[in-house]
């Protein structure tokens, strides 16, 4: 399919403006041969002309070529003017995101570590050809793992075909219905009900029912009542939470500290592997009899391999889970890992009753921490009012809303406006909200729909077989 797109990129606008019934235009090169054997050997349709015909009469060639101005039409429209605040850091923090997103998958990953060659072969099968003279292996993706750390410094360079080609037209289409949104319904941005917040979601540990909990309450305890953090900044961070109770990886020696006087996760995998092996002396399995099987099927993947091996994959899968977020997010798009009895509170229009401040020092400066609070405190009127416990899903949340004024009217405000109050540019939060938004069909068809009626397609179409296919699949053109 891209190899067709990639010809269908240089035809299309020939086909568009030359004003013919029937593709004329053709390469220079049409009669050369695809392969030259050394041997002075030529074969049957080892030419150019037979794959071009047969691009010409694909079924397909109609439809490669509406994607293909599209998004030549899209990717214009954004670069044209400056509507974003700053469209490029907008661009480049949706390219990041995306690329985490593709990093991540277990496709491109060996042992459950990223392996840049698996990502390299996959990207080249289609029609590129990108080389690496050391590609970056056996790289552990944690949550806060960044591209640079996966690929390295300049992996914008290296991959620029890619991200162009793969990455940008879909990237540039929710900007266009961004723009849409933020001049068409801007009021939607207001009923969005966006929130800025970090949460983290501490599960049970099965084996220590207790220990999530404790964890909770002294970490809070310590921040709440003596104003300290494990943090090495002194700045009240969840994400340090999280790697406590995961038990690996600590980043301060406060971190260390409390991972040593904890039940964490990391304890939990270590225990249960105890029970069958004798860690510290090469993994030595204790005797047959009373050994759980199942702990020896789940560390060993049922025999397939040791229980070395099995622990290191284990710790492996810890050290990538994501315990705690942090970011931009609307009500419309919901937060999977927080259950109702948190959202509900967090996108509800009285969620300012619902905030616990507590305020403390940092370096001289006065911050200040406004914490969700549940409907029922855990603890009556202590640690309890700063988390929920859902039982339904036997987890310990503490959430941290940084702001929620986020109405059309504050958003509005911020904005530039001309001299008739029409709004020309608007601040990278509420593109951040548009974009959220920008996910709906509708949103995004009428956006396309109203670039391609500005770019007066229509208009310009010669071909008449191209020109009834837009008519039946994009009738709204032309009315």
């Amino acid at each position: 399919m891209k190899n067709k797109v990639l010809k269908v990129a240089a035809l299309s606008l020939v086909l568009l403006l030359a004003g013919c019934d029937k593709i004329n235009a053709q390469p220079q090169n049409v009669k050369d041969n695809l392969v030259t054997f050394t041997d002075g050997s030529d074969y049957f349709r080892n030419n150019i002309q037979y794959i071009y015909d047969q691009l010409d009469d694909s079924s397909d060639f109609n439809t490669l070529t509406i994607e293909h101005i599209i998004d030549e039409i899209v990717k214009a429209k954004v670069d044209q003017g400056d509507f974003f605040e700053n469209v490029s850091e907008l661009r480049n923090e949706l390219i990041e995101e995306k690329l985490l997103e593709t990093l991540n998958s277990d496709s491109y990953k060996i042992d459950g570590l990223f392996s840049e060659k698996k990502f390299l072969d996959s990207v080249n099968k289609s029609v590129y050809n990108i080389t690496v003279t050391n590609p970056h292996e056996n790289v552990m993706i944690k949550p806060d793992t960044t591209v640079k750390e996966i690929l390295g410094d300049n992996y914008e360079t290296v991959y620029a075909d890619y991200i162009q080609n793969d990455l940008l037209p879909e990237i540039n289409k929710k900007l266009l219905t961004a723009r849409y949104i933020c001049e068409k319904s801007f009021s939607s941005l207001g009923r969005a009900y966006a929130r800025r917040l970090s949460y983290v979601k501490l599960e049970n540990i099965e084996k220590q029912p207790g220990a999530a909990g404790q964890l909770v309450n002294d970490w809070l305890g310590d921040f709440i009542e003596n104003k300290t953090t494990t943090t090495a900044d002194g700045k009240f961070d969840l994400d340090s939470l999280a790697r406590i109770y995961k038990g690996i990886n600590g980043e301060t020696p406060a971190e260390d500290a409390a991972i040593a006087n904890h039940y964490t996760l990391s304890k939990e995998i270590n225990d249960e592997i105890g029970k069958i092996c004798d860690v510290a002396n090469g993994y030595v399995m204790k005797s047959d009899i009373g050994i759980d099987k199942t702990i020896e099927d789940k560390y060993t993947g049922s025999g397939t391999y040791t229980l070395a091996w099995g622990h290191e994959l284990a710790l492996r899968n810890l050290s990538s889970k994501k315990i705690s977020d942090k970011g931009l997010f609307t009500k419309t798009n919901g937060i999977s890992d927080l259950p109702t009895a948190v959202t509900d509170r967090l996108f509800s229009s009285s969620v300012s009753s619902y905030l616990k401040e507590v305020t403390y020092t940092v370096a001289g400066d006065e911050v200040k921490i406004n914490f969700l609070t549940p409907l029922t405190s855990e603890n009556n009127d202590g640690l309890g009012q700063y988390y929920f416990f859902d039982s339904a899903t036997n987890a310990y949340y503490i959430v941290v809303v940084e702001d929620y004024k986020f109405t059309s009217t504050n958003l509005k405000d911020s904005s530039t406006k001309d001299a008739d109050g029409n709004i020309i540019k608007v601040k990278n939060d509420t593109a951040r909200i548009a974009i959220a938004l920008s996910s709906s069909s509708s949103y995004s068809t009428d956006s396309i729909t109203a670039a391609l009626k500005e770019a007066k397609i229509i208009e310009n179409i010669h071909d008449q077989t191209f020109y009834d296919y837009m008519k039946e699949n994009y009738s709204s053109l032309f009315d």
